[in-house]
């Protein structure tokens, strides 16, 4: 009987979680934050204080399309900084490797133009999106 009890006493407590967690999505949604990121930080809170609370195993956010391009920008603009150091080096005497300093802005060179690839096949899916018939 007490198992009977204790059962039932958690079920009304995943019940009264579940409520709960509607009642924030729906709040959430209904607000108008200006970030996705911020509504998606909330969602992930409410998941994981619900997953916490009730025992259950939480799925941690995989990284998003925004986070891919913006690892692909800081990609090349790391590229970019090294090739300009070491053109720095070669002109200030720092270094005498010619052949390092070619190939890193060769390297830079070709990242900058996969980033303006990737940037106008995006550019075209947009407009084909657009184009479109509903």
């Amino acid at each position: 009987m007490a198992i009977l009890t204790e059962i039932t006493s958690t079920n009304a407590t995943q019940t009264d979680l579940q409520r709960t967690v509607e009642q924030l999505t729906r709040q959430q949604q209904s607000s108008h934050l200006r970030t996705g990121e911020a509504n998606s930080l909330a969602g992930d809170h409410v998941r994981r204080t619900y997953h916490d609370h009730v025992g259950t195993p939480s799925v941690e956010r995989a990284p998003g399309f925004g986070d891919m391009l913006e690892g692909l920008v800081k990609g090349v603009d790391r590229k970019n900084k090294h090739a300009k150091q070491e053109v720095k080096d070669l002109i200030l005497g720092k270094s005498d490797n010619i052949h390092e300093a070619t190939v890193a802005m060769q390297e830079a060179g070709v990242a900058f133009n996969l980033m303006l690839e990737v940037r106008n096949k995006l550019t075209d899916s947009y407009q084909t999106l657009l184009r479109m018939n509903v």
